[in-house]
């Protein structure tokens, strides 16, 4: 499942958003994670937090992720995880 961040943070607040992506993570359903920039697959950095049952903390880390692509797409220098699209 590949996600296009276009809302801003907002969109990652939204509820029951934090809830799903765990559900497809605990599921081994791949989730990819993309803020108009190349994409990432997320899952190894979600799984510990969907597996505790951490809404917060998975929340936390979708933001973190979400702004590090935001800080890619203005840098256009490639993170070393980020798999091109």
């Amino acid at each position: 499942m590949h996600f296009t961040i276009l809302g801003g943070e907002a969109s990652i607040l939204r509820p029951s958003f934090a809830d799903y992506v765990a559900t497809l993570v605990r599921r081994d359903v791949g989730v990819w994670l993309s803020a108009d920039s190349p994409r990432t697959l997320i899952n190894s950095y979600l799984k510990p937090l969907a597996m505790a049952g951490d809404k917060d903390g998975l929340t936390a880390m979708l933001l973190h992720i979400y702004r590090l692509h935001l800080q890619q797409r203005q840098d256009q220098k490639p993170l070393p995880w980020i798999i091109p699209s």
